[in-house]
């Protein structure tokens, strides 16, 4: 993965992007396909995973607050952003 080799995260940013994956895999199960012909995707698929995480829970199940949910969305399009082809992966 392009992300882990030129940012070489810590083992809590590479859990966190796992985290954020599974949940915008989730949101994908529930469209119609799955979300499985990635390139099929679109803005409507886009919109379905960033309601997704409206709606995470911690691990004890309670619902996350905003700022929480914020870190995962936040991960999730920063590894996203880096697996696009000719984008930089480093912070900017």
């Amino acid at each position: 993965m392009a992300w882990i080799s030129e940012t070489k995260p810590t083992t809590t940013e590479v859990r966190r992007a796992h985290k954020a994956a599974q949940a915008a895999g989730r949101a994908l199960d529930a469209r119609p396909g799955g979300g499985l012909q990635i390139a099929a995707l679109g803005f409507a698929d886009m919109n379905t995973i960033v309601a997704g995480f409206e709606h995470l829970v911690t691990d004890d199940g309670r619902a996350m607050g905003s700022k929480t949910r914020s870190s995962p969305l936040s991960m999730f399009f920063k590894v996203l952003r880096c697996a696009r082809v000719g984008v930089s992966c480093g912070e900017s």
